[in-house]
């Protein structure tokens, strides 16, 4: 594939972004899902992975705006394989991945040097295909407030005993506090639901992924470069959408307001915004899976 192609593919698949947020007033970094005991990530039905990435805002903004009941996907081969096939009329969401390609330089010790293509590939929900057996969906009944509340506990409990990041209850606001490696949440009784306690500790947790010991995102990223701080905001806002989901909520996600403008005209200005900031969502999701011993969901 010619960089060309690359580069078109990201401008494609970002003007979809843009459309989502413009048309439909959606955020496709917002998890959707609260409908089954599934977890929230989109997962291939046939080998059973989750999707990563900007995949994840791909499917999850597809199904929204599709309004699909499944967040299980196929290939239209691996429909076949299975013995079912894709319903006449739908359309596929076109998603990505890298593969690595061995290109000669003089420079490397082997004459060899390993590039990334970007390659796309399609996928169809379960909605759209027929004669394969599908899951029975178990609507979920909401989890109780002090359900939601002890689970996420646990999980902060888990990162911070394991990274030495100390989580305090005081006050009224969330914020990290890099300088100390501090995350602050005000007191538990403030918040007005369980999901919207969780989304919020994940949110923080998502920054001190970034901490110079840890990821170390970038030096700038929690000082007051507005560009930078929005762009680290949006891997926060991503992260604790993809946590959430694995706890199979719909996170209440932080006020984006002020943001909002700034994404946008970063997605307008940088073809490659949303990618860099999936990628980094993705990288701080699995540190935190590390950390708190949780299953991972990405794949």
């Amino acid at each position: 594939m010619s960089k060309k192609s690359k580069v078109d593919i990201q401008q494609e698949l970002t003007n979809l972004l843009i459309q989502y947020i413009e048309d439909d007033g959606l955020l496709p970094w917002q998890c959707q899902w609260e409908k089954s005991n599934l977890s929230g990530l989109p997962y291939n039905f046939d080998t059973n992975q989750h999707y990563n990435g900007i995949n994840i805002l791909l499917l999850w903004g597809a199904c929204h705006k599709q309004g699909f009941s499944s967040n299980a996907w196929l290939t239209y081969k691996q429909a076949e394989s299975l013995g079912g096939n894709v319903i006449k009329g739908s359309k596929s969401v076109r998603c990505v991945f890298y593969k690595q390609i061995m290109i000669d330089d003089d420079d490397a010790e082997d004459g060899k040097k390993a590039i990334p293509m970007l390659k796309t590939f399609n996928l169809f929900n379960l909605d759209q295909i027929e004669g394969i057996e599908k899951p029975e969906i178990e609507i979920k009944n909401p989890l109780k407030h002090d359900e939601i509340i002890d689970d996420f506990i646990g999980y902060g409990n888990a990162y911070s005993d394991h990274e030495n990041v100390k989580i305090s209850y005081t006050g009224q606001n969330a914020f990290y506090r890099p300088s100390t490696d501090e995350i602050v949440l005000p007191e538990i009784s403030r918040f007005n639901s369980g999901s919207a306690f969780g989304s919020t500790l994940a949110h923080e947790i998502a920054h001190s992924t970034g901490h110079k010991s840890r990821l170390d995102r970038d030096k700038n990223l929690f000082k007051t470069d507005i560009e930078n701080y929005a762009f680290e905001e949006l891997v926060a806002e991503i992260t604790s959408a993809i946590v959430c989901a694995d706890f199979g909520l719909s996170g209440e996600h932080i006020n984006h307001a002020s943001y909002l403008k700034g994404w946008l005209k970063a997605l307008k200005n940088d073809k490659t915004y949303i990618f860099k900031a999936a990628a980094a969502a993705s990288k701080a999701h699995q540190f935190m899976t590390d950390a708190t011993s949780l299953k991972s969901c990405a794949a």
